[in-house]
């Protein structure tokens, strides 16, 4: 006869549609901000050798953003989504309103508090770690780094400006909030493309 077993299903699969015990798969705890770094990492590098095609292949500015991604947008994002979500909470209970204006509210928070912080800091990671990687030197001064964070912030937060609020009230509105940031990682393959081209050609 051509059992379950026979056609090559999994034991537990078998035992379970003849009637038996279930035997339950071991499931493995994923850290959630460990997967959030990696992730990020990834998008990152994506992003950049997105915009290489637009330049030419650079193997410290592929290193540099995937670094930037897992050790810098991972954590800040893991943890900024979790204020946001946070601050949802709070309206709900503090202030209940639509949830079209309680959302209105976190989206405003982020693009604006969010938006200079998380842009800033990456400017001064990025800037900060490619003068490393390139051997250090004078761009490696504070007042050097600070300088470049201060030219590049404006044209940053305008490309930011042209992706993230629609993608952030969408994020908000309709995506569950433990869904967020793969949403907001799969709209910055975009974004890291945008920021690569500004980080290294200053468009």
């Amino acid at each position: 006869e051509d059992s379950i077993v026979a056609r090559g299903a999994p034991l537990s699969s078998a035992l379970h549609c003849s009637g038996g015990a279930q035997v339950p798969s071991p499931k493995r705890k994923v850290n959630p901000l460990l997967s959030t770094m990696l992730s990020s990492a990834a998008v990152s590098l994506l992003g950049s050798l997105c915009s290489q095609m637009l330049t030419s292949f650079s193997l410290k500015n592929s290193v540099t953003f995937t670094l930037i991604g897992g050790l810098y947008f991972g954590p800040v994002l893991f943890y900024w989504y979790g204020l946001i979500n946070k601050l949802g909470d709070l309206i709900d209970v503090k202030r209940p309103m639509p949830k079209f204006a309680k959302v209105l509210v976190q989206l405003i928070v982020n693009q604006s508090i969010g938006a200079v912080l998380i842009n800033s800091g990456f400017l001064l990671f990025h800037t900060s770690l490619n003068a490393l990687l390139s051997g250090g030197g004078a761009g490696a001064s504070p007042s050097a780094v600070w300088a470049v964070v201060v030219s590049k912030l404006p044209s940053t937060l305008k490309a930011n400006w042209s992706v993230w609020p629609a993608a952030s009230y969408i994020n908000f509105y309709f995506v569950p909030r433990d869904r967020r940031v793969l949403f907001t990682q799969i709209v910055a393959v975009v974004y890291n493309f945008m920021l690569s081209l500004i980080a290294v050609r200053g468009v």
